[in-house]
């Protein structure tokens, strides 16, 4: 098997019963190429995939500054998935990798985060999100001491 790059085009070539190199039996793909198995014969060899990741950027409101110092975790039903606390720039680059498709609960600590001056009205922020066959994830939060609002990144 070989991968040929023209242009923006990837194409993948492959042996097939005799076939040559760059054949019209070639499949063609254009844009990222994923390949989910490769069959040999009667045995199929899974592929390496990369499988979603998902990472998250908080910054405080109140202060206009990323909120370092924030710990965030990521659950799959009651399974701890990841755990990581925000940067200085109030962001976790990478908090789960391998993910699978489903629904996963992001919590988010402000109740410790805000514990260093005047205690917060909201304490805690869980967002429920749906994973699917996407490469990467980016969940932002904005938060103040009495309000918050989360959409989806890019």
């Amino acid at each position: 098997m070989s991968f040929v790059r023209i242009g923006r085009s990837a194409r993948i070539a492959a042996q097939v019963r005799g076939a040559a190199f760059s054949s019209r039996r070639a499949v063609k793909t254009y844009g990222p190429a994923v390949m989910r198995r490769l069959d040999m014969g009667v045995r199929t060899i899974p592929a390496l995939v990369a499988a979603p990741t998902l990472s998250t950027h908080v910054l405080d409101t109140a202060t206009g500054r990323p909120a370092a110092g924030l710990a965030v975790t990521l659950y799959r039903g009651s399974e701890v998935v990841g755990s990581a606390t925000t940067d200085a720039d109030g962001r976790i680059r990478e908090l789960a990798t391998g993910l699978a498709k489903g629904t996963y609960r992001l919590e988010f600590d402000l109740g410790g985060y805000f514990a260093r001056g005047e205690p917060a009205f909201i304490t805690r922020v869980a967002l429920d999100v749906e994973l699917g066959e996407e490469d990467h994830y980016h969940v932002p939060l904005l938060v103040s001491r009495f309000g918050c609002v989360s959409y989806r990144g890019s």
